[in-house]
């Protein structure tokens, strides 16, 4: 990842790698949070919770036990190199992995845009 610190000389390299690392982190860290938080806005569906409910209402379709969780995080990423995308996913999966499991969770990952309008056609 590119970052416009690269182009300041007074900025050493070493400075450049911890801006580059709390960055991701911090993506990373934002992935996590709202994965938890939609896993436990189903819970609270399944658990009949008065939220819960009014979340259904909401939705176009009905969710119980049988529903199959599916996280799919997309990113609007515009560079050519990917590889940033490839680590942020590695990373966030790594992390999640226990609350996947935990909500039964059957997928999860992060994918740029570009990527996922080529799998989803609902995406645009």
């Amino acid at each position: 990842i590119r970052i416009k610190e690269e182009e300041d000389p007074s900025i050493s390299q070493a400075e450049i790698e911890k801006i580059r690392s709390w960055r991701s982190n911090g993506h990373i860290r934002n992935l996590l949070e709202k994965s938890v938080a939609s896993a436990c806005m189903f819970m609270s569906i399944l658990l009949n919770k008065p939220q819960g409910l009014r979340i259904q209402n909401c939705s176009p379709f009905r969710i119980s036990n049988n529903t199959s969780i599916k996280l799919l995080s997309i990113i609007n990423w515009t560079d050519i190199d990917t590889s940033y995308i490839a680590h942020i996913n590695t990373a966030y999966r790594s992390k999640f992995r226990s609350y996947a499991r935990l909500f039964g969770i059957s997928a999860y990952m992060v994918l740029p845009k570009s990527k996922a309008m080529e799998y989803y056609d609902w995406i645009s």
